[in-house]
């Protein structure tokens, strides 16, 4: 009876022992910190979170975090950088002090184009250089229709009847004329332009001098920047002529034209005049371009 009796309270209590066993464990179980593989979706408090515009092109690793995509607004400000402005003022070198000064207080990067053997042509290129202006030549070449009313470039020419040893030295006494500059861009010179030869010879002396090229583009038929390139001298070409027409309404009107450009295309070149009517407009223009617009100097531009 005794025996009958015994089994039964074993069994039971075998029962009751593992039953306590069992809830310890998953106790103990729930003490224990998560493994590595169980915080993957954790951030650790010295990292910023994943971007949450971005999904990643592939599953979390175990033991890393995915990697972070790159800002849209980093993206975004790399694709809308500002159209780039390049204003160069030609014909300094006969223009008074007060009008270079003018010039200068306008307070953006600016490149002038002084012309040879004039009087203030060295005072001028000096008062630009240190104002911060960039200062190149105005290089005077033959135009179509010479010796025409209007039609004479100036002191110290290139003209279409030089020979090469003319056309070098004249090319290289204009530009050892003009303190500070760093290239040169044509004062006339529809005839010259369009001739392959002689642009080439100018255009060699610049290149011994380490100076960059600015076709301003009096002829349609130019080639001037082509062989510029082909002689590996940086170089670009004028877009805009801001006061062939000084009247300040076209002059609107073509400032309006090179704004559309340069948002279209990232960047153009204008050329304007060191007169009273194109300097009073650009002091009053310039406070809302600035804001529009990146202006830099033409040599950043040539490529």
């Amino acid at each position: 009876m005794l025996l009958l009796w015994a089994i039964p309270l074993l069994i039971f209590g075998l029962l009751v022992f593992f039953l306590i066993q069992s809830s310890c464990r998953g106790k103990v179980a729930n003490e224990i910190p998560a493994t590595e593989s169980q915080w993957d979706d954790v951030q650790p408090a010295n990292e910023p979170p994943p971007s949450t515009d971005a999904v990643p092109s592939e599953p979390i690793q175990t033991g890393r975090m995915p990697p972070i995509a790159a800002s849209p607004t980093t993206a975004t400000s790399a694709k809308s950088a500002p159209p780039r402005i390049a204003l160069v003022i030609d014909d300094l070198g006969q223009a008074d002090s007060v009008l270079v000064s003018r010039l200068g207080a306008l307070s953006i990067p600016l490149t002038v184009a002084v012309l040879p053997f004039l009087s203030h042509s060295k005072e001028n290129a000096r008062a630009a250089n240190s104002m911060g202006a960039e200062v190149i030549l105005h290089m005077p070449m033959e135009p179509i229709g010479y010796p025409g009313k209007g039609k004479n470039p100036g002191e110290g020419a290139i003209f279409y009847s030089q020979t090469e040893a003319e056309v070098r030295s004249s090319a290289a006494r204009a530009m050892e004329d003009i303190p500070y500059a760093n290239g040169l861009n044509n004062h006339m010179g529809s005839r010259i332009t369009p001739d392959r030869d002689r642009m080439g010879w100018i255009l060699e002396e610049a290149k011994k001098r380490n100076w960059y090229f600015l076709d301003s583009r009096t002829e349609k038929d130019t080639v001037a920047l082509e062989v510029a390139r082909e002689l590996g001298i940086p170089a670009l070409e004028r877009k805009v002529f801001l006061d062939d027409d000084p009247d300040p309404v076209e002059m609107a009107r073509q400032w309006e034209r090179a704004m559309s450009m340069a948002k279209q295309e990232g960047r153009v070149v204008i050329i304007g005049h060191i007169h009273p009517e194109t300097v009073a407009f650009l002091e009053k223009t310039l406070p809302n371009a600035r804001v529009q617009v990146q202006f830099v100097k033409a040599s950043v531009l040539a490529r």
